[in-house]
């Protein structure tokens, strides 16, 4: 039996991490006791934390409670999530207390002494809530997994009518009392509204005058989207400073004396140095501060809740940090390792493959396409995405461009390294023998099962391929585009171990391209659908109303440019769906994008039922409602306006709630995403629509859930 070095490695680690887990069991020694500190161990000397939020792990060394609450719709049971023995998130407990049913985030525990939990918002001043006593909406559970730690856990996603709220505090500045605040949030999920706060606000949830509150904010400013991270003070947001469009993962803080002046600091929460706009002179009005010592999450001291964001950890402190110590703070943020924002796409327009790490082989970005030049035996990889990654959905398309063996794609990936079958994980792909291949590598190789692709496997032509990975059971699918016959089976492997990881393309004694990777959260065991835009004549199965259609590579083309409303629809039916595919408004006016759930079509001007999900000139992403007639149901602004410019969007579409993610194709994050909930169509075909403009589709898909 032959083993590598790596292999030998591991099992020699595994060993020691085994005896000493079992070691501590006789000792009692907590692996709590040894964690790194949190940023209010940090503020702990001269500023220390009054109020301490996350969802994603403790900001203590020494915290040892619950994180947060979850509540189940199914029996309205609650339970806590609590922290792994690092100080992060247990997710899995969430996951499992949430399977088969939606559960909300009730409770924010406060991981500070004084115990200022956040709850539900009550009504305000400037808006009742749609819950129970007019109370605001809690925030879904699930929809925002991401990697911290090295570990899944879950942010805190806030749409439009939900926020969380403490107006009976202990500890909160007021009257002028200096103080500090800082939030972990994101420059994607940005919609302009009022308002995205968290920190200090009126105990009346009334809007009191200037100086009754101290939150940081984050906010779109100006069109298209500029974010900028500043202090709400009441009746006004100061100090904005500009943070990156698109940064999945923002910390944004500001230091306020109360008296005289304030500071505002943001950066990248995963990597680099602090901004600042330095100390400003408080705003005439404003000095002294009139502080209440409410706590806001999510919404504007007068309950103000049409803003959208995302949190994930928080807190404010007695007195205003220094400089120093808030790029400590930021250095700590940066250590505990956000990452994944999901959904994730890459097709490679930018020129490079930013994110990707390679191993062996010799790799290049041309046109839409990421390429391996390299024929050899040695299993070159290119791996990217989020390790704690562990259900979801990965798609792309492969082709194998000289040499004699398979292209494919790697997932649940962990340990990559030079060599074949250098890393631990799994590998779908094509091979000239004309098979779909599904394996698992271990510093070794496993074929686990392999079927014949309809009309074999060719060089130079792509293939697309999805993953569905959901615990030990894959369903794997393979097709040539532009056909819609797709080779699919599904496979459940008996005691795997490699239940979540990266991404990764790869190839074996070929040389081949990829090209349009996504990933997903969410899994069936269905086979998916893929629009055969590329067939040349068709494409098969769908029907235009208005316009002027063609084909031509790729793409899917609508000419005309009127006010019909043109739309195309196809494919099969589907009730609960992810669905991706790239839009480009080929003039300077009007929108285009995809019909979900269509049915009841005709020539028209909004002459069907179904959800509209697109772009628009004026540099925004819609989610409308098409019913004989036209609603908008949300839009959120863009960081560049779409026009000219291929756009990716994915519609995760589950019973209700609709989310839309855009991003430029040319880009690897995500430009803004928008969530609704509406009830009032459950089922139907995809489609394609613009208006007043041309407009191009191309790589539709359609992934059930």
């Amino acid at each position: 039996m032959k083993f590598s070095l790596a292999s030998l490695l591991r099992g020699r680690v595994l060993t020691f991490l085994i005896s000493l887990s079992f070691l501590n069991v006789l000792t009692g020694v907590c692996f709590a006791q040894t964690r790194a500190n949190g940023p209010c161990d940090i503020y702990a000397s001269s500023t220390p934390c009054v109020a301490a939020f996350s969802t994603t792990r403790a900001l203590y060394a020494s915290y040892t409670g619950s994180l947060y609450q979850v509540t189940r719709a199914s029996d309205s049971t609650t339970t806590d999530i609590g922290i792994l023995s690092d100080g992060y998130a247990n997710a899995a407990t969430q996951d499992s207390f949430c399977s088969g049913t939606t559960c909300t985030i009730t409770e924010i525990y406060d991981q500070s002494a004084n115990h200022n939990n956040l709850t539900l918002a009550p009504p305000g001043g400037a808006a009742t809530g749609a819950g129970p006593n007019g109370y605001d909406l809690a925030a879904v559970a699930n929809i925002a997994p991401v990697q911290a730690g090295g570990h899944k856990v879950y942010g805190v996603y806030i749409t439009a009518g939900e926020g969380y709220r403490n107006d009976a505090t202990t500890g909160i500045a007021v009257n002028g009392q200096p103080e500090g605040v800082y939030m972990v949030s994101s420059a994607i999920h940005l919609n302009g509204g009022c308002c995205f706060d968290f920190g200090n606000a009126e105990v009346n949830n009334d809007d009191n005058g200037a100086g009754h509150m101290d939150a940081i904010n984050l906010i779109c400013s100006g069109d298209p989207c500029s974010p900028v991270a500043g202090l709400d003070m009441e009746n006004g947001i100061y100090g904005g400073l500009a943070v990156t469009p698109g940064t999945p993962f923002v910390t944004a803080m500001g230091a306020n004396d109360g008296q005289q002046s304030y500071t505002i600091y943001q950066g990248n929460a995963q990597s680099g140095s602090l901004t600042t706009t330095g100390s400003v002179s408080l705003p005439s009005g404003y000095a002294p501060m009139h502080q209440e010592g409410a706590i806001i999450l999510g919404i504007g001291g007068d309950n103000s809740s049409t803003a959208t964001g995302y949190f994930f950890e928080g807190v404010m402190t007695s007195g205003a940090p220094s400089a120093t110590t808030m790029s400590s703070v930021q250095s700590n943020i940066i250590s505990a390792g956000y990452a994944g924002m999901l959904p994730y796409h890459d097709g490679f327009g930018s020129g490079s493959a930013t994110g990707w790490t390679t191993y062996d082989g010799t790799w290049s970005v041309s046109g839409s396409s990421y390429l391996n030049s390299t024929v050899d035996t040695d299993g070159d990889k290119a791996i990217t995405g989020a390790t704690a990654w562990d259900n979801y959905t990965l798609q792309g398309d492969v082709q194998i461009t000289g040499g004699g063996g398979n292209a494919g794609l790697n997932f649940r990936v962990t340990n990559p390294g030079d060599g074949t079958d250098s890393l631990d994980g799994y590998y779908l792909g094509v091979d000239l023998d004309g098979n779909l291949v599904f394996g698992r590598e271990y510093y070794g190789w496993t074929l686990l099962q392999q079927a014949a692709i309809s009309g074999g496997v060719t060089s130079n032509v792509w293939y697309h391929l999805t993953v569905q990975a959901n615990g030990c059971t894959f369903t794997v699918s393979g097709q040539p585009v532009g056909s819609t016959t797709a080779t699919s089976f599904t496979y459940t492997d008996t005691g795997c171990t490699y239940t979540a990881g990266a991404i990764g393309v790869r190839s074996y004694n070929s040389s081949a391209a990829w090209r349009d990777i996504s990933v997903a959260a969410g899994v069936t065991s269905s086979t998916p659908y893929y629009a055969p835009f590329a067939a040349g004549t068709g494409p098969s199965g769908w029907t235009t109303y208005a316009g002027t259609w063609s084909l031509s590579g790729d793409d899917y083309i609508n000419s005309a440019t009127d006010t019909d409303g043109d739309k195309s629809i196809g494919g099969p039916t589907f009730g609960n769906f992810t669905l991706s595919g790239d839009v480009d408004i080929t003039t300077t006016g009007g929108n285009a994008g995809f019909l979900l759930r269509s049915s009841d079509p005709a020539v028209g001007t909004d002459s069907v039922d179904a959800y509209y999900l697109g772009v628009d000139t004026g540099g925004f992403i819609v989610i409308g409602k098409e019913n004989y007639g036209w609603t908008e149901l949300a839009s959120a602004p863009l960081s560049a306006a779409p026009a000219n410019t291929w756009y990716h969007l994915t519609a995760q579409v589950i019973g209700c709630q609709i989310r839309l993610t855009a991003q430029a194709a040319n880009s690897s994050t995500p430009s803004n995403d928008v969530t609704v909930n509406d009830c009032s169509f459950s089922t139907g075909q995809a489609g394609v629509r613009s208006y007043d403009t041309s407009a191009q589709w191309r790589y539709l898909s359609v992934v059930p859930n």
